[in-house]
């Protein structure tokens, strides 16, 4: 039996979340959703390239919006290369955000490098990435004032 006609179950693991998968079939007629980007719920699915996402308003408001947020938090700036190096490619990903009740949320595109070009001491020479739980924050400021 091919992948749309096996009986679907949900995972055990995610019994306690919504998901949006379908169980069984319904006879009822399908309901309309509303949203601010009719065309992605029309066709159902996320563009899978530049191209496909062009055609769409909902989506190009989506990249222009992401654009705008790494401009605004600084996340980049605009450089010339040194000579004889080549930039690294980027892409962008495409996804539809649904509400708990299963309406469209909003169009989230994000972009991002393509790291797996990337050449330790080249591109790079360390990698920080600080992460820290608020329970481990909060113990070291008790520990802290503790000792004065």
């Amino acid at each position: 039996m091919g992948r749309g006609f096996r009986t679907k179950y949900p995972n055990v693991k995610h019994k306690d979340f919504v998901t949006h998968t379908i169980l069984t079939k319904s006879s009822s007629p399908p309901t309309t959703l509303t949203s601010q980007h009719p065309s992605a719920i029309l066709s159902g699915k996320e563009p899978r390239s530049f191209k496909e996402a062009m055609r769409d308003a909902g989506w190009r408001k989506s990249m222009q919006d992401e654009i705008r947020a790494l401009e605004n938090n600084s996340t980049w700036n605009m450089e010339d290369l040194p000579p004889g190096k080549k930039a690294l490619g980027s892409k962008w990903v495409y996804r539809i955000k649904y509400k708990s009740d299963g309406s469209v949320e909003r169009l989230k595109s994000r972009l991002v490098v393509l790291g797996n070009h990337q050449k330790e001491g080249i591109d790079y020479n360390e990698t920080f990435a600080p992460v820290a739980k608020m329970v481990t924050v909060r113990a070291f400021l008790a520990i802290a004032a503790s000792k004065h």
